[in-house]
């Protein structure tokens, strides 16, 4: 297992504020509110059921006195949102009371339909809000169906239409915060760091700093948005680039042992970083790649940022650091301006945010191809999960296991013996067995791993597959997750940018 799941961290607030930070929504106008959308207390009162849903957390208490709607910007965001994280701090974790994230977060388009559907029917009196809500889902179907270019043209002509109350200047109210969240995180989904820099900027300028003024807590989180920190300003990340022949190549030389001293099924590689030569695992299961700390001590390569993991309360947070690497080298195809993270590991880690540049991407237990002469016939949309800043993502495929249907996320980066891993609370006496504790590699080193391995017969997207299901302890809301020896005997390919995937 590969770089462990992460959960938000702080953001740090750019003082400049450039001239594409300007312009990344196409420069909304600033109309003034007409008298049909006039932020009056009476109509405010009419919107309250539009209020967000609480997410669970230690509540902060409410100040006597609540700020003035009429003279503040910020609308809806009540005092009982508020809660304390891990660290002890006060933290707002935004959700809608339709689940429309949260099914976005699982990957189901169907969910999202159903959900649209309702909410077609049931418009608010404000149309503003009708239009933005329906937007937040209809992006989100978007995301799911792999199309993050239509996926953010949604949102960009719901921010248009629906003024005065999706702009930020007359109004930060819950669902243009989340409308333009989702819009940064279309922007590092798609591979464009330095828009979605700025974007990031936009919404500490426009979004963040007013809701920690009208809450009076200038050290406030905002929990699931604000996984990256950036320490750099937007210019110090270039665009993304890759450069190679129309056809490449790499294969896989499994260099890791993992149980009894036995190779397992490895997407693992060889690359040049910076002219440093380096293993690699190829990882569909994360966005962002990664690099060994001991070459980033050979390279100091620029540091633009940090990156937070929190684990049970009872550890300490553990924090990565993000550089940019000039130059990364993947067979013959060069990429530059890779946004990375620092791992005390010996290997270095593909994600998605590089392999989303290629176009046409064919992987089997042996060997990648990709470049856009590759052979390639799927035309099936891809079925994905995303989190609403995009740090989360992956693609999923159909899997049915001891009578149960399934989503499970494809993770290349999970290289165990089964070819399917469950994640439990905990591992019951009624998980008969063979219990096995086994190393596994994470963004922090080497660490051991108690679960239980169950002989089964898969059904992987139409194709048997006679082997075993590992449970481990874990998130058990989490969906299943296919490794890489889900591929042995078949093909995986994905385009990213088209928005297609098959297994084969």
């Amino acid at each position: 297992m590969l770089l462990s799941r992460f959960i938000p961290t702080p953001f740090t607030k750019s003082n400049t504020m450039t001239r594409s930070c300007k312009s990344f929504l196409h420069q909304i106008p600033d109309r003034l509110p007409n008298s049909r959308s006039k932020l009056t207390p009476k109509r405010l009162g009419l919107l309250a059921f539009f209020n967000l849903a609480i997410v669970a957390g230690t509540p902060i208490i409410a100040p006597s006195a609540h700020a003035d709607s009429g003279s503040n910007p910020v609308h809806f965001f009540e005092f009982d949102l508020l809660t304390v994280d891990t660290e002890g701090q006060p933290a707002l974790s935004v959700s809608d009371s339709h689940g429309v994230l949260d099914a976005m977060l699982a990957g189901d388009t169907g969910k999202l339909l159903t959900i649209r559907k309702a909410l077609e029917q049931n418009p608010g009196p404000e149309p503003a809000f009708s239009i933005m809500r329906l937007a937040l889902c209809d992006a989100a179907i978007a995301r799911t169906q792999g199309d993050i270019e239509r996926s953010t043209r949604i949102i960009r002509e719901a921010l248009q239409a629906a003024q005065p109350w999706s702009n930020p200047a007359h109004s930060v109210n819950p669902f243009n915060f989340m409308l333009m969240t989702l819009l940064s995180g279309n922007f590092l989904l798609e591979g464009n760091p330095p828009v979605w820099a700025n974007a990031r900027t936009y919404l500490e300028q426009k979004l963040f700093a007013p809701i920690r003024a009208h809450y009076e807590k200038p050290s406030l989180r905002f929990s699931d948005v604000e996984q990256l920190r950036l320490t750099a300003l937007p210019d110090a990340l270039p665009p993304l680039t890759a450069k190679g022949p129309r056809l490449d190549h790499v294969s896989f030389n499994p260099f890791a042992t993992i149980i009894d001293d036995s190779t397992m099924t490895t997407a693992a590689t060889k690359i040049d970083i910076d002219g440093s030569v380096s293993p690699a695992i190829i990882n569909t299961g994360t966005v962002l790649g990664a690099v060994p700390a001991s070459l980033q001590r050979q390279h100091h390569w620029p540091q633009i940022g940090t990156f937070t993991e929190y684990g049970p309360s009872t550890r300490p947070p553990k924090i990565f650091e993000i550089i940019r690497v000039p130059s990364l080298t993947l067979g013959h195809t060069t990429f530059r301006n890779q946004m990375m993270m620092v791992i005390q590991s010996n290997f270095a880690v593909i994600g998605l945010q590089t392999l989303g540049i290629l176009r046409r991407v064919v992987m089997n237990e042996h060997e990648m191809t990709f470049g856009p002469d590759v052979p390639f016939t799927c035309r099936r949309h891809t079925s994905q999960l995303s989190s609403i800043s995009g740090f989360k993502a992956g693609l999923l495929l159909p899997v049915t296991y001891e009578g149960k249907r399934s989503m499970a996320i494809m993770n290349t980066g999970e290289n165990y013996p089964e070819p399917l891993v469950i994640d439990v609370a905990q591992l019951p006496h009624s998980l008969s067995g063979s219990r096995k504790q086994q190393k596994i590699e994470t963004a922090s080193g080497t660490e051991q791993e108690e679960g239980v391995a169950r002989i089964a017969t898969l059904d992987i997207d139409g194709h048997l597959a006679h082997g075993a299901i590992r449970y481990r302890i874990g998130k058990p809301d989490q969906l299943p997750t296919l490794t890489m020896s889900a591929l042995e005997g078949r093909t995986l390919a994905f385009d990213l940018r088209a928005g297609v995937a098959c297994l084969d």
